[in-house]
């Protein structure tokens, strides 16, 4: 495919199938030489968004973004939009409807399978250079989940409101939030009043700075907090777990008390009740957890300066993932669950050190290495997240582990690089550069990037500062 639109122009690959599911197999991907780079048509200035989630956690929101048209020869905007949210209207300043496109002639369901999450806008005519111009956006939909015991999972985290441009594009918001009043919800940016308004609750939010994306969390939270210096930092965990992982232990103790009932003696004619082991609360990680991440702060500071934030909100959300955005982190629950429950749920040794050693830390590390220094290209993002994981590293070797944490993992990714994946023909380590980025299979690019920084010049000399291995 050539696409003189595209910033890599030449695209070769085929559609291929594997475990059943359909996917494009990119062969190559490049620049064609000696063409000019495209710049960018239009810039999100700022975003002003209204949303109301209701009892059912549907969302019902507006959302006018300011813009200015960079070179004045186009007239199209690709916005970034969840495929699970449907667009009601896109108008202009004087109200007027415009032409929109979003996975056109498909139903929600066939959404959810072969759609893309894209909405395209067509402007009347082509705006002149530099000139700036707003548009207002109808939307509803659902992008959260019930996890059950209370439990929520806030999905399409970055594609929940009409996002124009890539992570290295910087924008200011302001939010005006509902939400049921039996949960707690938090944001990105300053909290600038919260209120009842019948059977909800009302708060508006403004970022303190430009940031590359927005975001929210909420569930039916207790929370601790810590201030510190010029920042402070809260906690929020429900008390309950979700169902898919309280069915885990459940299931582990169960078995664990069969094993145990036929490992001694004949079988009782009895009737003895063993009662099982008490589900954990992630609330009850809130305290400590909050006083590890202020000094991973403290320790990250050294290398990438002052924390660029006012507030640290850090947020348990269901899965086996964690992301940071701008003051607001997702972290999994996992993380906030003793060894012990962990080892129930099924976790190795690893996965228990990667959720409590690596996970919070990492994202933490993102306040500056993701949302000050971003990415562009998908061949840069492996930087950003070679930093944050070989800070986390280096932030878990500070606690006098005599296994020396860094240099066990850095042992296991290694050997994780020299080994074939399933299924695979080839070595981790082999399957390509890791400027390819997403193009890789994603056990590859995490493992070496991490290795990179390990035998970067950075690492020559303690007065060497991370900064540097950018360059």
């Amino acid at each position: 495919m050539l696409d003189t639109q595209h910033d890599e122009q030449f695209l070769l690959g085929q559609v291929h199938k594997a475990g059943g599911k359909s996917f494009y197999d990119v062969w190559t991907s490049h620049r064609i030489p000696g063409s000019p780079i495209l710049p960018v048509a239009f810039r999100a200035l700022h975003y002003s968004i209204e949303t109301t989630i209701s009892s059912n956690n549907s969302l019902d929101a507006t959302t006018s973004v300011r813009l200015r048209a960079e070179t004045g020869t186009e007239r199209v905007l690709a916005f970034q939009l969840s495929r699970a949210l449907t667009i009601d209207s896109v108008t202009g300043e004087r109200g007027e409807s415009l032409p929109f496109f979003q996975n056109e002639g498909m139903s929600l369901q066939e959404r959810s399978v072969r759609g893309n999450d894209y909405l395209d806008v067509v402007l009347p005519q082509t705006p002149a250079g530099r000139q700036e111009f707003t548009l207002h956006f109808h939307y509803r939909g659902n992008v959260i989940q019930d996890a059950g015991n209370g439990v929520l999972f806030v999905g399409a985290r970055e594609s929940w409101y009409p996002h124009l441009g890539d992570s290295a594009e910087f924008s200011s918001y302001d939010f005006l939030l509902r939400w049921p009043r039996k949960l707690r919800l938090i944001a990105t940016g300053s909290k600038l009043e919260e209120h009842e308004e019948g059977e909800f609750r009302v708060g508006r939010w403004k970022t303190e700075k430009p940031m590359s994306v927005a975001g929210f969390n909420l569930g039916e939270y207790a929370s601790a907090s810590v201030a510190s210096g010029a920042h402070s930092i809260d906690v929020y965990a429900n008390r309950e777990l979700e169902e898919d992982l309280r069915r885990r232990l459940a299931s582990h103790d169960a078995d664990a008390l069969t094993l145990s009932s036929r490992r001694f003696g004949p079988a009782s004619t009895g009737h003895s009740v063993v009662p099982p082991a008490p589900s954990p609360s992630p609330a009850d990680a809130l305290k400590q957890l909050g006083k590890e991440i202020d000094s991973s702060i403290g320790f990250y500071e050294t290398f990438s300066g002052p924390f660029p934030f006012h507030n640290l909100s850090v947020s348990q959300i269901p899965g086996t993932f964690g992301q940071g955005w701008p003051g607001l982190l997702y972290v999994s629950t996992y993380s906030f669950l003793p060894s012990e429950a962990q080892q129930r749920a099924g976790l190795s040794t690893a996965s228990q050190e990667h959720f409590t050693e690596l996970v919070p830390y990492h994202e933490v590390a993102h306040q500056w290495w993701g949302n000050v220094v971003a990415w562009s290209s998908y061949r840069d993002q492996w930087i950003d997240e070679a930093i944050a994981n070989y800070l986390a590293l280096l932030f878990a070797d500070t606690k006098k582990n005599p296994d020396h944490t860094l240099h066990v993992w850095l042992a296991r990714y290694r050997q994780q690089l020299v080994g074939k994946l399933s299924g695979a023909t080839e070595a981790a380590g082999d399957i390509g550069a890791l400027a390819l980025g997403s193009r890789l299979n994603s056990s590859k690019s995490p493992q070496e990037s991490r290795c990179a920084i390990r035998r970067s010049p950075a690492n020559a000399g303690d007065k060497v500062r991370l900064p540097r291995t950018l360059h």
